[in-house]
């Protein structure tokens, strides 16, 4: 399993959240250019300073994708936040 860090996460363009969305639901992305689709299994970690909350209000971001990257609790990621938090 890798760990993939999204940063800024709210300014994603809104072409680009539903595909994000479907890759992770299905665990499965194509290649630049590719035909078939390539399994993955990673670990999202995601940041923003922004109200996602308000930003769904707005229409700048999918209810769906919020939930899909809200679901985890932090307690389950926490050996690897504790080992970033040490980094400080």
């Amino acid at each position: 399993m890798r760990d993939v860090v999204i940063r800024r996460d709210c300014r994603a363009p809104l072409s680009l959240q539903p595909k994000l969305l479907r890759a992770l639901r299905q665990r499965q992305h194509r290649r630049l250019m590719g035909i078939k689709m390539v399994d993955f299994d990673i670990r999202v970690i995601s940041a923003t300073n922004r109200d996602l909350r308000q930003s769904i209000a707005d229409g700048r971001f999918w209810q769906d994708l919020f939930y899909r990257l809200y679901e985890i609790p932090v307690a389950d990621r926490s050996p690897l936040l504790s080992s970033l938090a040490g980094r400080r």
